[in-house]
C-alpha cells in the first residue's frame, strides 16, 4: 500500500486519487515521482486526452511530449523563462527535426573556442537549404 503521513494524517493512493479541488505539496526537500513505467503524465483538468508527458528511459534519455486531443497541432510547448534559455549538450550539437523525421534536419554545433556551425541535411540531398 502506498502511504503518505503528514501531521498525523494518513493519505493513501485512493485518498489522493479521489480528492476534489486542489492538492498542494509544500515540501522542504525533493519531490520524487517514480512510476515503474518511466512515464509521468500531466493532464489538463477534466481531460484524459490533452496532456504532457515526461518519459525517462535507459541511460537517462528524457523526452517531453505534448498531446493535443484535437485534429490540429495545437499541443505547443512554451518555455517562458525569466532569464536565459541555456542548451548545454555534451557534444555541442543541437538538432532540430520536423515531426520526428531524423533524415531531414538542421544542426547547430558549437565547438572549441566557440566555433559555431549551422548546417542542414536533406535525406535525398536535393533541397536542404539554409
Amino acid at each position: 500500500m502506498s502511504r503518505l503521513i503528514k501531521d498525523h494524517h494518513l493519505w493513501t493512493r485512493d485518498t489522493i486519487k479521489n480528492v476534489s479541488g486542489n492538492v498542494t505539496l509544500d515540501i522542504a526537500s525533493d519531490l520524487i515521482l517514480d512510476p515503474n513505467s518511466g512515464v509521468t503524465k500531466f493532464y489538463l483538468a477534466g481531460s484524459t486526452t490533452d496532456y504532457a508527458s515526461l518519459t525517462v528511459a535507459a541511460n537517462g534519455v528524457t523526452t517531453i511530449t505534448t498531446i493535443d486531443d484535437g485534429v490540429g497541432a495545437a499541443g505547443h510547448l512554451t518555455l517562458d523563462v525569466d532569464g536565459d534559455v541555456i542548451l548545454d549538450p555534451l557534444s555541442g550539437i543541437t538538432k532540430f527535426y520536423k515531426n520526428g523525421d531524423t533524415d531531414d534536419l538542421c544542426t547547430l554545433t558549437v565547438g572549441l573556442n566557440g566555433v559555431t556551425t549551422i548546417a542542414t541535411a536533406d535525406s535525398d540531398g536535393a533541397v536542404g537549404h539554409l
